[in-house]
């Protein structure tokens, strides 16, 4: 996307380049691991310095994602850039509530939130 701004710029009116993306996903015990996976790494790969954050109370879910996160890993191309962004910049933090979990993203506002709860 970056690329294709600039190439432009000049020709045309564009807003502005792309930078890193963020997104802190709030999820409990009926949220799909893989969707949490897929959700945070299709933000973490808009470059090595994209926060994806998981927020949970539930230590089921959060053992879940990390084991789809590891699997998808495997299998996508722009794999380094995943991993350096996940290791600089992701963050999986496992709540003692959902209330204390919904308090931790108020207080975190980040750019894009997913919430996947009941």
């Amino acid at each position: 996307v970056t690329a294709a701004k600039l190439y432009v710029f000049g020709e045309c009116g564009i807003d502005l380049p792309a930078g890193p993306s963020e997104v802190c996903v709030l999820a409990d015990e009926t949220a799909d691991p893989r969707l949490v996976a897929v959700d945070l790494l299709s933000q973490a790969e808009h470059g090595p310095d994209s926060p994806a954050v998981l927020v949970t109370a539930d230590d089921t879910l959060f053992d879940r994602v990390e084991q789809e996160l590891s699997t998808l890993l495997e299998q996508l191309s722009r794999r380094e850039i995943l991993e350096q962004a996940l290791t600089d910049h992701g963050m999986m933090v496992l709540a003692p509530d959902h209330e204390e979990a919904i308090r931790f993203v108020d207080d975190y506002a980040p750019e894009h939130a997913t919430i996947l709860t009941a």
